[in-house]
């Protein structure tokens, strides 16, 4: 794959590493993002009509079974039927910016873009949904590079993705395999303990993508706004990954992200050589 030129800086390597997330703006093309917006809205019923906020109401179906946007919280998952679209692909996991993002972190040569886009992901507003904030989740499928890209612009208040910083380094060890599911005993008050503290809420533009560690603890922030919270994620992780399944997570966090420990390498080394001239 080509890479575009693209090459993190050292502070968006440490940003990742430290934070467990990174943003990078104005990467997506808006056309395709824009298709893509309507492409979920060809998934919605008849009723739901995309001028009028106040129509946005009654069941939906997806992967999660039938369900009132109340009771889903406000989201939606169009999966089955976009996963495959050589578009999608095109969009954002084989995009040259987010391939080359995943390379840097993962290792060059050693990921490919993955066959399909995890789904669009919509929020809907719920302005009659009280109660605490959204609790953190975990996901636990097989990857471990998130590359969350808005579709559309996403202010303050308006379902934009959340994550709890560093989480990712606590819950690395929570796991009985390094990667997947297998959460240890202690993994419940763990979530307890992180999500009695401040998440932070990332708001954005179409075109921006939001990486994140497998293990970073994050939500989708609550809708409040007259507009839906649009986003499509795609997953990365090492070629032959599956073969790993059953192996216990490392002490270093970042054993199985060669890319990142060798770029950090080569910026701590000559820094180190700098400090003792």
């Amino acid at each position: 794959m080509v890479r575009g030129g693209f090459r993190l800086t050292s502070d968006e390597l440490y940003q990742f590493r430290d934070r467990g997330f990174l943003v990078l703006r104005r990467v997506l093309n808006p056309a395709g993002c824009a298709r893509a917006v309507d492409r979920m809205w060809s998934c919605m019923p008849p009723g739901f009509r995309r001028d009028s906020p106040f129509s946005w109401r009654g069941l939906l179906t997806d992967c999660e079974g039938t369900l009132s946007l109340r009771r889903r919280q406000g989201h939606f998952q169009v999966r089955d039927e976009s996963w495959f679209g050589e578009e999608w692909q095109r969009l954002l996991p084989a995009n040259p910016i987010v391939f080359a993002v995943a390379c840097e972190l993962l290792g060059h040569g050693l990921v490919d873009p993955p066959e399909r886009i995890r789904g669009l992901y919509p929020v809907f507003p719920t302005w009659s949904l009280l109660g605490p904030r959204p609790q953190g989740h975990l996901d636990r499928g097989i990857f471990q590079l998130g590359a969350l890209a808005y579709l559309d612009d996403v202010k303050a208040g308006g379902g934009g993705l959340v994550v709890w910083p560093g989480s990712h380094k606590d819950f690395h060890m929570q796991f009985h395999r390094h990667v997947g599911d297998g959460p240890r005993p202690g993994i419940p008050a763990a979530l307890q303990a992180w999500s009695a503290l401040p998440g932070v809420e990332i708001t954005g533009q179409a075109g921006d993508v939001i990486f994140y560690h497998h293990r970073l603890l994050h939500a989708s922030g609550r809708n409040r706004r007259l507009s839906v919270r649009q986003a499509m994620l795609a997953e990365f992780a090492l070629r032959g990954i599956r073969g790993t399944l059953e192996e216990p997570p490392p002490r270093d966090l970042w054993w199985y992200w060669p890319g990142l420990r060798e770029r950090v390498a080569d910026l701590e080394v000559p820094a180190a050589r700098r400090a003792l001239a």
